[in-house]
Protein backbone atom coordinates (compact mmCIF):
# COMPACT_ATOMS: atom_id res chain seq x y z
CA UNK A 1 0.00 0.00 0.00
CA UNK A 2 1.35 3.41 -0.91
CA UNK A 3 0.52 6.52 1.06
CA UNK A 4 1.35 10.14 0.47
CA UNK A 5 3.49 11.77 3.13
CA UNK A 6 4.29 15.52 3.15
CA UNK A 7 7.77 16.15 1.75
CA UNK A 8 8.99 17.72 4.98
CA UNK A 9 7.81 14.67 6.85
CA UNK A 10 10.27 12.56 4.89
CA UNK A 11 13.20 14.29 6.58
CA UNK A 12 14.58 11.89 9.15
CA UNK A 13 14.64 13.41 12.59
CA UNK A 14 18.36 13.23 13.20
CA UNK A 15 17.75 14.83 16.59
CA UNK A 16 16.86 11.30 17.68
CA UNK A 17 20.55 10.80 18.44
CA UNK A 18 19.72 12.29 21.82
CA UNK A 19 19.39 8.79 23.19
CA UNK A 20 23.10 8.26 22.69
CA UNK A 21 24.40 11.55 24.11
CA UNK A 22 23.75 14.08 26.82
CA UNK A 23 21.40 11.98 28.95
CA UNK A 24 21.78 12.34 32.70
CA UNK A 25 20.56 10.16 35.51
CA UNK A 26 19.39 11.41 38.89
CA UNK A 27 22.71 10.58 40.53
CA UNK A 28 24.51 13.02 38.22
CA UNK A 29 26.36 10.38 36.23
CA UNK A 30 26.26 10.64 32.47
CA UNK A 31 24.39 7.80 30.82
CA UNK A 32 20.92 6.56 30.04
CA UNK A 33 18.24 6.33 32.68
CA UNK A 34 16.79 2.90 33.36
CA UNK A 35 13.74 3.36 31.17
CA UNK A 36 15.97 4.24 28.21
CA UNK A 37 18.40 1.39 28.75
CA UNK A 38 15.58 -1.03 27.98
CA UNK A 39 15.31 -1.33 24.21
CA UNK A 40 11.96 0.04 23.01
CA UNK A 41 9.55 -2.17 21.00
CA UNK A 42 10.44 -2.44 17.34
CA UNK A 43 14.01 -1.20 17.68
CA UNK A 44 16.69 -2.76 15.52
CA UNK A 45 18.66 -5.47 17.39
CA UNK A 46 21.85 -3.79 16.22
CA UNK A 47 22.76 -0.23 15.31
CA UNK A 48 20.55 2.78 16.06
CA UNK A 49 18.21 2.15 18.97
CA UNK A 50 15.79 4.92 18.01
CA UNK A 51 14.79 5.22 14.38
CA UNK A 52 12.10 7.67 13.39
CA UNK A 53 10.58 10.39 11.31
CA UNK A 54 9.52 14.01 11.65
CA UNK A 55 5.78 14.05 10.87
CA UNK A 56 5.29 17.61 9.58
CA UNK A 57 1.90 19.24 9.05
CA UNK A 58 0.47 20.54 12.30
CA UNK A 59 3.20 23.19 12.63
CA UNK A 60 2.79 24.68 9.13
CA UNK A 61 2.82 28.47 9.42
CA UNK A 62 5.84 28.53 11.75
CA UNK A 63 9.34 28.64 10.28
CA UNK A 64 12.84 29.92 11.12
CA UNK A 65 11.62 33.51 11.53
CA UNK A 66 8.50 32.55 13.43
CA UNK A 67 4.86 32.77 12.40
CA UNK A 68 4.51 33.63 8.70
CA UNK A 69 0.74 33.86 8.35
CA UNK A 70 0.37 30.71 6.27
CA UNK A 71 -3.19 29.47 6.46
CA UNK A 72 -2.67 25.85 5.37
CA UNK A 73 -1.83 23.24 7.97
CA UNK A 74 -2.76 19.62 8.51
CA UNK A 75 -4.17 17.71 11.43
CA UNK A 76 -3.74 14.05 10.40
CA UNK A 77 -7.07 12.33 9.89
CA UNK A 78 -7.98 8.90 11.30
CA UNK A 79 -7.39 6.96 8.06
CA UNK A 80 -4.10 8.76 7.42
CA UNK A 81 -2.85 7.86 10.90
CA UNK A 82 -3.81 4.22 10.37
CA UNK A 83 -1.90 4.07 7.10
CA UNK A 84 1.13 5.87 8.47
CA UNK A 85 1.42 3.63 11.52
CA UNK A 86 1.53 0.59 9.26
CA UNK A 87 4.00 2.24 6.86
CA UNK A 88 6.43 3.44 9.54
CA UNK A 89 6.34 0.09 11.31
CA UNK A 90 7.15 -1.67 8.05
CA UNK A 91 10.21 0.58 7.74
CA UNK A 92 11.44 -0.40 11.20
CA UNK A 93 10.66 2.91 12.88
CA UNK A 94 9.76 3.21 16.54
CA UNK A 95 9.61 6.96 17.25
CA UNK A 96 7.72 9.83 15.60
CA UNK A 97 8.37 13.52 16.16
CA UNK A 98 5.19 15.61 16.07
CA UNK A 99 5.85 19.35 15.55
CA UNK A 100 3.05 21.63 16.76
CA UNK A 101 2.36 25.34 16.37
CA UNK A 102 2.25 27.42 19.54
CA UNK A 103 -0.11 29.96 17.95
CA UNK A 104 -2.58 27.33 16.75
CA UNK A 105 -2.37 25.41 20.02
CA UNK A 106 -2.77 28.49 22.24
CA UNK A 107 -4.07 31.49 20.24
CA UNK A 108 -3.61 33.81 23.24
CA UNK A 109 -0.62 33.80 25.60
CA UNK A 110 -1.56 32.16 28.91
CA UNK A 111 -4.99 31.45 27.47
CA UNK A 112 -6.79 28.14 27.04
CA UNK A 113 -5.62 25.59 24.50
CA UNK A 114 -7.60 25.28 21.27
CA UNK A 115 -10.00 22.35 21.68
CA UNK A 116 -10.02 21.39 18.00
CA UNK A 117 -6.24 21.56 17.65
CA UNK A 118 -5.63 19.77 20.93
CA UNK A 119 -8.08 16.98 20.07
CA UNK A 120 -6.26 16.36 16.78
CA UNK A 121 -2.89 16.36 18.53
CA UNK A 122 -4.05 13.96 21.24
CA UNK A 123 -5.64 11.61 18.71
CA UNK A 124 -2.29 11.37 16.88
CA UNK A 125 -0.34 10.83 20.11
CA UNK A 126 -2.71 8.20 21.48
CA UNK A 127 -2.94 6.23 18.24
CA UNK A 128 0.83 6.11 17.74
CA UNK A 129 1.75 5.32 21.34
CA UNK A 130 -0.93 2.62 21.50
CA UNK A 131 0.78 1.11 18.44
CA UNK A 132 4.08 0.92 20.34
CA UNK A 133 5.76 4.14 19.12
CA UNK A 134 7.39 6.84 21.19
CA UNK A 135 6.05 10.30 20.26
CA UNK A 136 8.31 13.34 20.59
CA UNK A 137 6.00 16.31 21.13
CA UNK A 138 7.85 19.28 19.61
CA UNK A 139 6.82 22.89 20.26
CA UNK A 140 7.94 24.18 16.86
CA UNK A 141 8.34 27.86 17.66
CA UNK A 142 12.01 28.95 17.32
CA UNK A 143 11.68 30.97 20.59
CA UNK A 144 8.96 33.04 18.95
CA UNK A 145 5.23 33.64 19.27
CA UNK A 146 2.95 35.85 17.19
CA UNK A 147 0.11 37.64 18.95
CA UNK A 148 -3.32 38.26 17.42
CA UNK A 149 -3.07 35.51 14.81
CA UNK A 150 -6.67 34.40 15.48
CA UNK A 151 -9.93 36.20 16.26
CA UNK A 152 -12.31 35.39 19.14
CA UNK A 153 -14.04 32.79 16.96
CA UNK A 154 -10.72 30.98 16.49
CA UNK A 155 -10.35 31.95 12.83
CA UNK A 156 -6.89 32.86 11.56
CA UNK A 157 -6.53 36.56 10.70
CA UNK A 158 -3.76 38.83 9.29
CA UNK A 159 -2.14 41.70 11.17
CA UNK A 160 -0.32 39.69 13.84
CA UNK A 161 2.55 40.98 16.01
CA UNK A 162 5.72 38.89 16.20
CA UNK A 163 7.34 38.40 19.60
CA UNK A 164 10.69 36.90 20.57
CA UNK A 165 11.51 35.25 23.88
CA UNK A 166 13.26 37.80 26.08
CA UNK A 167 11.94 40.87 24.25
CA UNK A 168 10.04 42.14 27.29
CA UNK A 169 6.69 40.74 26.12
CA UNK A 170 7.29 37.05 25.50
CA UNK A 171 8.67 35.45 28.66
CA UNK A 172 9.68 32.09 30.09
CA UNK A 173 6.51 32.32 32.18
CA UNK A 174 4.50 32.19 28.93
CA UNK A 175 6.47 29.17 27.75
CA UNK A 176 6.04 27.50 31.13
CA UNK A 177 2.29 28.10 30.98
CA UNK A 178 1.83 26.30 27.68
CA UNK A 179 4.07 23.41 28.74
CA UNK A 180 2.27 22.90 32.02
CA UNK A 181 -1.01 22.73 30.10
CA UNK A 182 0.48 20.28 27.60
CA UNK A 183 1.95 18.19 30.40
CA UNK A 184 -1.45 17.84 32.06
CA UNK A 185 -2.70 16.25 28.82
CA UNK A 186 0.11 13.75 28.28
CA UNK A 187 1.70 13.09 31.68
CA UNK A 188 0.04 9.68 32.09
CA UNK A 189 1.53 8.45 28.82
CA UNK A 190 5.12 7.25 29.39
CA UNK A 191 5.74 6.99 25.65
CA UNK A 192 5.60 10.78 25.17
CA UNK A 193 8.85 12.80 25.06
CA UNK A 194 8.66 16.56 25.70
CA UNK A 195 10.58 18.74 23.24
CA UNK A 196 10.55 22.17 24.89
CA UNK A 197 11.43 24.33 21.87
CA UNK A 198 12.47 23.67 18.30
CA UNK A 199 15.65 25.48 17.22
CA UNK A 200 15.57 28.70 19.27
CA UNK A 201 17.81 31.44 17.90
CA UNK A 202 18.54 35.19 17.76
CA UNK A 203 17.00 36.38 20.99
CA UNK A 204 18.31 38.92 23.56
CA UNK A 205 19.35 36.55 26.33
CA UNK A 206 22.73 35.38 27.59
CA UNK A 207 23.32 31.66 27.63
CA UNK A 208 23.08 31.60 31.42
CA UNK A 209 19.71 33.39 31.28
CA UNK A 210 18.45 30.98 28.66
CA UNK A 211 19.27 27.81 30.56
CA UNK A 212 18.07 29.30 33.86
CA UNK A 213 14.71 29.96 32.20
CA UNK A 214 14.59 26.48 30.67
CA UNK A 215 15.40 24.97 34.05
CA UNK A 216 12.39 26.75 35.59
CA UNK A 217 10.17 25.26 32.89
CA UNK A 218 11.55 21.78 33.61
CA UNK A 219 10.77 22.26 37.30
CA UNK A 220 7.23 23.45 36.51
CA UNK A 221 6.68 20.35 34.37
CA UNK A 222 7.97 18.06 37.11
CA UNK A 223 5.53 19.61 39.59
CA UNK A 224 2.79 17.97 37.50
CA UNK A 225 4.16 14.59 38.56
CA UNK A 226 5.62 13.45 35.26
CA UNK A 227 8.90 11.55 34.83
CA UNK A 228 8.88 11.75 31.01
CA UNK A 229 12.06 12.49 29.08
CA UNK A 230 12.52 16.23 28.43
CA UNK A 231 14.67 17.60 25.61
CA UNK A 232 16.77 20.69 26.39
CA UNK A 233 17.37 23.08 23.43
CA UNK A 234 20.39 25.34 23.07
CA UNK A 235 20.60 29.00 22.06
CA UNK A 236 21.32 28.59 18.37
CA UNK A 237 19.17 26.11 16.49
CA UNK A 238 20.16 23.20 18.75
CA UNK A 239 22.53 22.06 16.00
CA UNK A 240 25.41 19.87 17.03
CA UNK A 241 28.39 22.22 16.69
CA UNK A 242 26.76 25.27 18.27
CA UNK A 243 26.54 23.47 21.57
CA UNK A 244 30.26 24.04 22.15
CA UNK A 245 30.95 27.03 19.86
CA UNK A 246 28.22 29.59 20.50
CA UNK A 247 26.79 31.83 23.24
CA UNK A 248 24.45 34.69 22.29
CA UNK A 249 25.04 38.12 23.82
CA UNK A 250 27.75 36.85 26.12
CA UNK A 251 27.84 34.17 28.77
CA UNK A 252 29.63 30.83 28.70
CA UNK A 253 29.30 28.38 25.84
CA UNK A 254 26.02 26.49 25.75
CA UNK A 255 27.78 23.24 26.63
CA UNK A 256 28.91 24.89 29.89
CA UNK A 257 25.80 26.97 30.67
CA UNK A 258 23.60 23.91 30.16
CA UNK A 259 25.20 22.23 33.17
CA UNK A 260 22.89 24.38 35.29
CA UNK A 261 20.08 21.98 34.35
CA UNK A 262 19.48 19.43 37.09
CA UNK A 263 16.83 16.81 36.51
CA UNK A 264 16.34 13.06 36.68
CA UNK A 265 15.43 12.44 33.01
CA UNK A 266 16.53 14.91 30.37
CA UNK A 267 18.65 15.05 27.24
CA UNK A 268 20.31 17.73 25.16
CA UNK A 269 18.43 18.31 21.93
CA UNK A 270 20.90 18.10 19.00
CA UNK A 271 20.07 18.55 15.33
CA UNK A 272 21.99 17.65 12.19
CA UNK A 273 20.80 17.80 8.60
CA UNK A 274 21.10 15.66 5.53
CA UNK A 275 23.06 18.01 3.27
CA UNK A 276 26.25 16.52 4.76
CA UNK A 277 25.04 13.50 6.72
CA UNK A 278 28.56 12.21 7.25
CA UNK A 279 29.53 15.35 9.17
CA UNK A 280 28.40 16.40 12.66
CA UNK A 281 28.73 19.97 11.37
CA UNK A 282 25.97 19.44 8.80
CA UNK A 283 23.44 22.25 9.02
CA UNK A 284 20.84 23.23 6.45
Amino acid sequence: MKIKIPIRAMILCVAMIFTCIGIHAADGKQGATQDLIKRPPGAYPKGVMWRGINRAGMEYGDDWNGWNGQTYFEIPAHDAITAEIAYYKAKGMNVVRLPISWERLQPELNGPLSAAYTNGMMSFITRFTDAGFQVLLDLHAYARYAQKTHNVAGKQVPGYTQRTLGDGTLTFANLSDVWVKLTKLVKKNPRVILGLMNEPHDFPLKSTEWFAGIHEIVKAIRKEGTTQLILIPNTRGSDVTHWNTYAPNGGPLDSVAALAITDSNYAYDMHAYLDKPQSPEAYA
